[in-house]
């Protein structure tokens, strides 16, 4: 009997990486990335360091809003640029 492992298609997945998360919902990797280090992220499974999606909490954090974006702030004592994330906006 040969050893024989597919590739499990991403929607049928129930844990995506950043990249196959960003491949399947058509959101930026770093945005990702970002709405994954949001205290109390709904969708973050940790394993170890390692941040992974969970699929079906995705699907429905991202169906149940209606604007997700990265706001640039300037601090007032800095001249360097910090991101804020705002991901509020429910319909």
């Amino acid at each position: 009997m040969e050893n024989c492992i597919g590739t499990v298609p991403i929607h049928l997945k129930m844990t995506l990486t950043t990249k196959e998360a960003a491949e399947y919902s058509n959101i930026g990797i770093n945005k990702i990335d970002s709405m994954l280090r949001t205290p109390n992220c709904p969708f973050v499974l940790f394993v170890g360091t390692k941040k992974l999606v969970k699929r079906k909490e995705f699907e429905q954090f991202i169906s149940e809003k209606l604007v997700i974006w990265l706001r640039n702030i300037i601090c007032k004592n800095s001249l360097r640029r910090k991101s804020l994330s705002v991901i509020i906006m429910l319909l």
